[in-house]
């Protein structure tokens, strides 16, 4: 019987020999065969056409060990020199920490990313935080997307000219942080294993990661503490929630929501909420959400019109250690920032 499927390999040596195919080719009947090999699967195996388990495990082993160590190479060269690259000195007094999440670049409402812009130059907080997702890059996620329609230097230069590059322009003294959430981390890896999609862009074009992030131009901090070597999916889930930062020793921030035992802002879930608690150490503290400020109609996700709008503005005295928010909530067409009404444009309401 193994010299019969071995005959059939050599006889078609560009096909796999698959269960059909022997069963129209070879000479013994699946009766026969599976009495003494169980699966097909055994049979090819014994035959020789596929590896042993020990061997299968070897393999797979070794390939997610060289593929940890490209993950970390490229953490120590593209993204490690710009974690905390732009800290700014703060001078004494109350700190404004502006917050916002959930851009998805492309996919960015234009009348929330307003606001938030209008914010930022009207304030001048002392630090602000894009809290994660900034990037969308559906085209490296589980959705259906059409291909025609892909575009990743369009989704680089719509965060560089629209996000940033304002952000910079109207706060030229401003802390600009960037927290790594699970989408931008889409692409973080699409670069270290070099991807079509990635792939002329940093080779025909020369561009390394700061320049498509536009990290230097803008002077823009990466907040990443996650292990970037994580192979399997729950790891990677893990490591992304362990992207957050800590300022003026009394708010945490970061990309995913929770209850680290002092005030924070999170994400991520595009739902806005708000906890009060009280800890008998360290007195009250909060627990805010925000919302997206991307559209809540994405083309290729049904059902995301459930989802909300919104971002913070955090007063913090570090001295005392106490925080004030503000939780600026969009409705369909309007937002109150400071005691100013904001209206959607005619020509962004739909």
């Amino acid at each position: 019987m193994i010299a019969d499927l071995r005959r059939i390999q050599e006889e078609f040596p560009t096909r796999h020999i698959s269960r059909t195919l022997y069963r129209n080719e070879g000479q013994y009947s699946e009766r026969t065969w599976s009495a003494r090999f169980g699966t097909f699967h055994e049979f090819r195996r014994e035959a020789g056409l596929e590896h042993h388990r020990g061997a299968q495990r070897l393999e797979k082993a070794i390939a997610t060990h060289s593929a940890r160590d490209r993950y970390r190479g490229f953490y120590e060269i593209e993204i490690l020199p710009w974690v905390g690259k732009y800290e700014v000195t703060h001078a004494d007094g109350i700190k404004r920490i502006l917050i916002g999440s959930d851009f998805h670049d492309r996919n960015s409402d234009p009348f929330p990313l307003s606001v938030f812009i209008a914010t930022a130059e009207r304030v001048q907080p002392d630090v602000i935080v894009l809290n994660g997702d900034v990037f969308e890059f559906a085209e490296f996620s589980r959705f259906d997307k059409d291909p025609r329609q892909i575009s990743v230097k369009g989704a680089f230069e719509f965060v560089r000219d629209h996000i940033f590059r304002p952000l910079r322009k109207g706060c030229p003294k401003a802390q600009i942080d960037l927290i790594i959430g699970n989408h931008d981390a889409r692409v973080l890896r699409h670069m270290a294993d070099r991807t079509p999609y990635i792939v002329p862009l940093m080779d025909l074009m020369g561009i390394s990661l700061s320049t498509l992030f536009g990290l230097d131009a803008f002077r823009i901090n990466l907040v990443n503490k996650a292990d970037f070597s994580a192979y399997q999916v729950k790891e990677g889930r893990d490591e992304i929630a362990k992207n957050y930062k800590i300022y003026f020793n009394t708010l945490l921030v970061g990309h995913h929501p929770g209850n680290y035992g002092i005030s924070s802002v999170g994400g991520h879930t595009h739902k806005p909420e708000f906890k009060a608690t009280v800890n008998e150490l360290s007195g009250a503290y909060f627990q805010l959400t925000t919302g997206c400020l991307a559209k809540i109609d994405f083309d290729y996700v049904e059902g995301l019109n459930r989802y909300s709008q919104s971002f913070a503005l955090i007063h913090v005295d570090p001295v005392k250690r106490e925080c004030v928010p503000e939780h600026i909530v969009f409705s369909q067409n309007y937002a109150v920032v400071g005691g100013i009404l904001y209206r959607r444009p005619v020509e962004n309401v739909g």
